[in-house]
């Protein structure tokens, strides 16, 4: 497998990793709205909407899964990126020292 062919299955890979961050924070706003209505209704006298949701320790998991998604996104980016480098410098058949020599 040649050097593009790596570097575009890491950039692929950088970007299905972004997609499902996406999704993961579209359902993470879900849930926490409808843990805020139910709040709402609980406080409100309906007492079958009070539910044991801890909203704050489910933000910091979300907020581990974030960092989690940044970081290997932007490594996958980096790795994508210095392998497509790497191609193009040995399809031109080296670097510039090499070819002054």
């Amino acid at each position: 497998m040649s050097v593009f062919r790596i570097a575009l299955v890491v950039g692929l890979a950088a970007l299905l990793l972004a997609a499902i961050a996406t999704v993961d924070h579209r359902h993470k706003g879900r849930v926490e709205n409808a843990a805020q209505e139910d709040a709402w209704y609980c406080a409100h006298g309906r007492p079958a909407a009070c539910t044991d949701f801890d909203e704050v320790a489910y933000e910091e998991r979300w907020e581990q899964r974030e960092l989690a998604y940044r970081v290997t996104f932007f490594a996958l980016g980096a790795a994508a990126l210095g392998l497509a480098v790497v191609g193009f410098r040995r399809r031109r058949g080296g670097t510039r020292a090499d070819a002054g020599a």
